[in-house]
């Protein structure tokens, strides 16, 4: 029995005939779990899984998607399930770019004047010229000087209380380098904090330390994406390679950064 057709038994309420294959029986488990609402289980069950291989997760993954999910206007992705992009109408994206420029002028104005649309953002910008279908956020990053006593901490902390003041909530969280903010009733915009080595690289976690220099990022250029004037990295092709890999013009679901905490230890 194919994953597929699981999914389609168990959506219709019929139970999956046990046939022996153990990826089967993780897909009943996680299926049941989505069926019954409870996403955030799903989600973090399916991370924490080290009996699935990581093509095994995708796998199951895409046929809850497809049979389910998707007629749900939902999808799991890699922040869980939510209301991804491909489900946006054109005004729906164009009010939002509207509101993460709202952020990224306030960050400008009060904490650096090095802000950028960065990772899945410029991604879609310059591979697909729209949101990345399978994407459910938008994403700035920032730069600061790497000066002692610098810390992704104090600058969270930092941002926290502007947001807060300008009337946006940041939800505080686990995440060591960026936040989600948003005004009230609004999809959330997350903001990623680089810093500026004395050697002029910058970086941004989770990807790798020192791979682009300044002058590949700052100063911004203008692209004109949903009726906003948003800035991207100088050099958005040497930035993709660099965060995404020689591969970065093929679209790959459930993509992973390397996540190395270690590189960054000075500023946790």
């Amino acid at each position: 029995m194919t994953l597929d057709a699981r999914v389609a038994a168990l959506v219709d309420g019929r139970a999956a005939a046990p046939d022996g294959d153990p990826l089967g029986a993780r897909l009943d488990h996680y299926c049941g779990l989505v069926l019954a609402g409870a996403f955030w289980d799903a989600y973090h069950q399916m991370r924490a899984d080290k009996s699935l291989a990581p093509e095994d997760k995708k796998q199951i993954i895409n046929a809850v998607n497809a049979g389910y999910l998707f007629q749900r206007q939902l999808e799991w992705g890699n922040h869980g399930v939510r209301r991804s992009f491909r489900f946006w109408s054109d005004p729906q994206k164009s009010k939002y770019v509207e509101r993460a420029l709202e952020i990224a002028d306030l960050l400008k104005r009060e904490i650096t004047p090095h802000v950028s649309f960065g990772f899945g953002s410029v991604l879609g910008m310059i591979r697909d010229h729209d949101f990345i279908p399978h994407d459910d956020d938008m994403d700035l990053i920032i730069a600061l000087p790497a000066n002692e006593g610098a810390s992704f901490g104090a600058t969270l902390a930092r941002l926290r209380q502007l947001l807060g003041e300008e009337g946006f909530v940041a939800p505080e969280s686990k995440n060591i380098s960026h936040l989600t903010t948003a005004r009230k009733g609004f999809a959330g915009t997350d903001i990623f904090i680089g810093f500026i080595d004395p050697d002029e690289r910058v970086s941004w976690f989770p990807s790798a330390r020192g791979g682009l220099a300044m002058p590949d990022v700052f100063p911004t250029q203008t692209l004109r994406f949903f009726g906003g004037d948003c800035p991207i990295p100088r050099n958005p092709i040497k930035y993709l390679e660099v965060t995404y890999g020689p591969d970065w013009r093929t679209p790959i679901p459930n993509w992973n950064h390397p996540w190395d905490s270690r590189a960054y230890r000075e500023f946790l």
